[in-house]
Protein backbone atom coordinates (compact mmCIF):
# COMPACT_ATOMS: atom_id res chain seq x y z
CA UNK A 1 0.00 0.00 0.00
CA UNK A 2 2.86 2.63 0.99
CA UNK A 3 4.94 1.88 -2.29
CA UNK A 4 1.25 2.68 -4.23
CA UNK A 5 0.47 6.18 -2.77
CA UNK A 6 4.61 6.44 -3.10
CA UNK A 7 4.14 5.86 -6.59
CA UNK A 8 0.51 7.81 -7.36
CA UNK A 9 2.43 11.15 -5.39
CA UNK A 10 5.72 10.72 -8.05
CA UNK A 11 3.70 10.25 -10.74
CA UNK A 12 1.17 13.54 -9.54
CA UNK A 13 4.39 15.74 -8.89
CA UNK A 14 5.96 14.31 -12.17
CA UNK A 15 2.44 15.26 -14.12
CA UNK A 16 2.54 19.13 -12.49
CA UNK A 17 5.92 19.88 -13.72
CA UNK A 18 5.46 18.83 -16.81
CA UNK A 19 2.77 20.57 -17.21
CA UNK A 20 3.97 23.51 -15.61
CA UNK A 21 7.00 23.40 -17.74
CA UNK A 22 4.81 23.59 -20.70
CA UNK A 23 1.94 26.25 -20.07
CA UNK A 24 2.79 28.53 -17.66
CA UNK A 25 6.70 28.84 -18.43
CA UNK A 26 7.22 29.97 -22.08
CA UNK A 27 10.50 29.48 -24.31
CA UNK A 28 12.37 32.65 -24.94
CA UNK A 29 10.78 34.90 -27.36
CA UNK A 30 12.69 37.71 -27.24
CA UNK A 31 16.62 37.64 -26.46
CA UNK A 32 18.13 39.52 -23.36
CA UNK A 33 20.79 41.40 -24.96
CA UNK A 34 20.00 44.52 -27.13
CA UNK A 35 22.33 47.34 -28.80
CA UNK A 36 21.12 50.57 -30.63
CA UNK A 37 21.28 54.18 -30.55
CA UNK A 38 18.85 56.29 -28.22
CA UNK A 39 18.29 60.00 -29.02
CA UNK A 40 17.66 62.29 -26.29
CA UNK A 41 16.07 65.21 -27.16
CA UNK A 42 14.55 67.01 -24.28
CA UNK A 43 16.35 68.05 -20.94
CA UNK A 44 15.96 65.24 -18.47
CA UNK A 45 17.25 66.50 -14.84
CA UNK A 46 20.69 65.03 -15.11
CA UNK A 47 21.04 63.69 -18.53
CA UNK A 48 22.03 65.81 -21.09
CA UNK A 49 20.70 66.28 -24.65
CA UNK A 50 22.23 64.14 -27.36
CA UNK A 51 22.44 60.65 -29.29
CA UNK A 52 24.06 58.09 -27.42
CA UNK A 53 25.09 54.41 -28.25
CA UNK A 54 22.44 51.99 -26.06
CA UNK A 55 23.58 48.46 -24.45
CA UNK A 56 20.79 47.07 -23.11
CA UNK A 57 20.35 43.23 -21.38
CA UNK A 58 17.10 42.15 -19.71
CA UNK A 59 16.99 39.37 -17.21
CA UNK A 60 13.17 37.82 -17.51
CA UNK A 61 10.71 36.11 -15.65
CA UNK A 62 8.31 33.84 -18.01
CA UNK A 63 4.67 33.52 -17.08
CA UNK A 64 1.06 32.90 -18.91
CA UNK A 65 2.22 34.67 -22.31
CA UNK A 66 3.32 37.76 -20.00
CA UNK A 67 7.14 37.72 -19.54
CA UNK A 68 8.41 40.26 -16.69
CA UNK A 69 10.92 42.16 -16.70
CA UNK A 70 12.48 41.74 -13.21
CA UNK A 71 15.72 43.25 -13.58
CA UNK A 72 18.75 44.38 -15.99
CA UNK A 73 21.10 47.64 -17.27
CA UNK A 74 20.86 49.89 -19.80
CA UNK A 75 24.82 51.57 -20.72
CA UNK A 76 24.13 55.16 -22.64
CA UNK A 77 27.69 56.45 -24.55
CA UNK A 78 26.89 59.82 -25.81
CA UNK A 79 28.20 59.74 -29.39
CA UNK A 80 30.45 62.67 -29.91
CA UNK A 81 28.98 65.06 -33.12
CA UNK A 82 31.43 65.72 -35.72
CA UNK A 83 31.45 69.53 -34.22
CA UNK A 84 32.23 68.72 -31.06
CA UNK A 85 36.10 67.33 -29.32
CA UNK A 86 35.93 63.71 -28.86
CA UNK A 87 35.86 63.40 -25.20
CA UNK A 88 36.59 60.35 -22.75
CA UNK A 89 32.73 60.83 -21.50
CA UNK A 90 31.54 59.10 -18.54
CA UNK A 91 28.27 56.50 -19.90
CA UNK A 92 24.94 56.96 -18.07
CA UNK A 93 24.40 53.61 -16.12
CA UNK A 94 20.76 52.70 -15.55
CA UNK A 95 19.65 49.49 -13.39
CA UNK A 96 16.21 48.03 -14.97
CA UNK A 97 13.52 48.20 -12.26
CA UNK A 98 10.21 47.22 -13.64
CA UNK A 99 8.72 46.02 -17.07
CA UNK A 100 7.29 43.51 -19.36
CA UNK A 101 7.03 42.01 -23.20
CA UNK A 102 3.84 40.89 -23.98
CA UNK A 103 3.39 38.48 -26.68
CA UNK A 104 -0.42 39.05 -27.90
CA UNK A 105 0.94 43.07 -29.19
CA UNK A 106 4.37 42.32 -29.30
CA UNK A 107 5.24 45.78 -26.62
CA UNK A 108 8.16 46.05 -24.97
CA UNK A 109 8.51 48.33 -21.59
CA UNK A 110 10.92 49.03 -18.96
CA UNK A 111 11.67 51.21 -16.08
CA UNK A 112 15.34 52.27 -15.62
CA UNK A 113 16.49 54.06 -13.10
CA UNK A 114 20.17 55.74 -13.16
CA UNK A 115 22.50 54.70 -10.81
CA UNK A 116 24.39 57.72 -9.72
CA UNK A 117 21.48 60.63 -10.24
CA UNK A 118 18.88 58.09 -9.63
CA UNK A 119 16.85 59.82 -13.01
CA UNK A 120 13.85 57.50 -14.29
CA UNK A 121 13.19 56.68 -17.83
CA UNK A 122 10.48 54.96 -19.26
CA UNK A 123 11.16 53.00 -22.89
CA UNK A 124 7.86 51.83 -24.65
CA UNK A 125 7.84 50.07 -28.27
CA UNK A 126 6.71 47.22 -30.72
CA UNK A 127 9.37 44.36 -31.00
CA UNK A 128 9.37 43.75 -35.29
CA UNK A 129 11.26 40.68 -35.94
CA UNK A 130 14.06 41.11 -34.08
CA UNK A 131 14.03 45.22 -33.41
CA UNK A 132 12.50 48.21 -32.33
CA UNK A 133 11.84 51.38 -34.59
CA UNK A 134 9.70 53.01 -32.79
CA UNK A 135 10.56 53.25 -29.51
CA UNK A 136 9.84 56.06 -27.49
CA UNK A 137 11.73 57.44 -23.98
CA UNK A 138 9.79 58.78 -21.24
CA UNK A 139 11.16 61.33 -18.31
CA UNK A 140 7.79 60.81 -15.48
CA UNK A 141 5.61 60.58 -18.35
CA UNK A 142 7.38 63.37 -20.33
CA UNK A 143 8.60 62.14 -24.05
CA UNK A 144 12.25 62.98 -24.02
CA UNK A 145 13.26 61.44 -26.67
CA UNK A 146 13.01 57.85 -29.31
CA UNK A 147 15.38 54.83 -29.61
CA UNK A 148 16.05 52.27 -31.68
CA UNK A 149 17.27 48.78 -30.64
CA UNK A 150 18.69 45.52 -32.12
CA UNK A 151 18.35 42.04 -30.77
CA UNK A 152 22.29 40.85 -30.18
CA UNK A 153 22.01 36.99 -29.21
CA UNK A 154 21.67 35.85 -26.04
Amino acid sequence: MKKRGLGVLIAVVSLIFVLSSCVLFKPWKVGKNWEGTVNISLVTPNIATGKYSADITFKFEWLLGTSKIKGGTVELTRLASQTEERATVEPYKFNITAGEYKEADSSLTFEAKEIDFHDILEFAGTVVGKTISNGTVANTTTPVGTFTISEQGS
